[in-house]
């Protein structure tokens, strides 16, 4: 019985990591995808709104430094944030372990901040930051959507289903920042938060949207 167990566990195990590398590739593949369907173009009389998507870098802390906070996924993690009319949304797990696959049981909320707040929370964190022009309706669509959302969350968040990186590419999308695309083809082409911010990057300088950069305490490795 106990033979058997270990056998199952590494079976398991090999399993998992298939399909993380597969996840990867789907990813990777269908991001080059996304970067050519994410054609807007603003409106030449669009509002003076400003939404911005903030990028937080994935780093691995040295051992002698002060600033210990770990972002899930480590060098290749990170996180993404929506500011939008001075709060800053963020989606995440509630607790860990968090779940493999999506459940109906959800382990997963909005955190909503306000930006002074958040400022100071992500004080030693590298970001890259891009300011995306809207007008009023898409403004308050926005944010009508994320206080729902920060209300209740709509999905799980689980490894095999949605995360901080293809929540917010499926927002955007939902109302009207970027193309449109359904929340299985967010999950697959956004799976983990580098992948969207070499799309939204490539899709600012397209469209002469402001990015701004901000280093990261010199004790982290940061991606």
């Amino acid at each position: 019985m106990k033979r058997f167990k270990n056998i199952a566990s590494k079976l398991g195990i090999l399993v998992f990591g298939c399909s993380y590398i597969i996840l990867v590739c789907l990813a990777m593949s269908s991001a080059k995808t996304k970067t050519e369907l994410i054609n807007f173009e603003k409106d030449e009389d669009i509002d003076n709104n400003i939404i911005v998507v903030h990028f937080i870098h994935g780093s691995i802390p040295k051992e002698d430094c002060s600033y210990q906070k770990k972002r899930l996924g480590g060098y290749l993690g990170g996180h993404i944030e929506i500011e939008v009319n001075n709060f800053v949304y963020g989606f995440l797990y509630d607790t860990l372990p968090m779940n493999y696959i999506p459940k109906s049981t959800f382990n997963s909320k909005f955190e909503k901040r306000g930006f002074e707040v958040w400022n100071e929370l992500i004080a030693n964190d590298k970001i890259t930051s891009i300011e995306i022009p809207t007008d009023k309706k898409q403004t308050k669509e926005l944010e009508i959507l994320l206080n729902k959302y920060w209300n209740k969350a709509p999905y799980d968040y689980s490894f095999l289903g949605q995360r901080c990186a293809s929540s917010t590419a499926k927002i955007l999308s939902d109302i009207g920042i970027i193309n449109k695309f359904s929340n299985q083809e967010s999950i697959i082409a956004f799976y983990y938060p580098k992948l969207l911010r070499r799309t939204m990057i490539k899709y600012a300088e397209k469209n002469n949207y402001k990015i701004k950069n901000k280093s990261g305490i010199d004790c982290h490795n940061w991606e």
